[in-house]
């Protein structure tokens, strides 16, 4: 007589080779969705880039408040970086920064990133930092 069927050795195999493919697939693919996330913290800084271009237009200098930007939450649109400015004391040259929260924290490369923007040298520069956050 013929059984069909699998034994418990043939199903614990199966498992461990599962449990294997999972514990290195997994944070492969937490890296992936960490590296992806970064372009929300980057759209929040570019909005305030724009934002205060914009704000600059019509006062004297920029401003370190975001509710004068028109952005009414300090953190960024999907929930994963805190946003802030800090502007210079002559507040010609600002600093937008993002601070990972939550999971994305553990983005250690890119945990914080930012846009500097100095109108007091000729021509006015921007710099993005860390630079590699920021690679096309």
């Amino acid at each position: 007589m013929h059984q069909r069927g699998f034994t418990l050795i043939e199903l614990m195999i199966t498992m461990a080779v599962m449990g294997l493919l999972a514990s290195i697939a997994l944070p492969s693919y937490n890296n992936y969705l960490r590296t992806a996330r970064r372009a929300d913290g980057q759209a929040s800084l570019i909005r305030i880039q724009g934002e205060e271009t914009r704000y600059r237009t019509n006062n004297p200098t920029y401003t370190a408040a975001l509710a004068s930007l028109n952005i009414s939450s300090n953190v960024s649109d999907s929930g994963y970086y805190n946003v802030g400015i800090t502007l210079s004391t002559d507040k010609l040259t600002y600093t937008a920064s993002v601070t990972a929260i939550g999971d994305q924290a553990k983005d250690t490369t890119c945990a914080t990133m930012s846009i500097t923007y100095s109108s007091t040298s000729a021509p006015p520069s921007y710099s993005y930092s860390p630079s590699t956050c920021w690679a096309q």
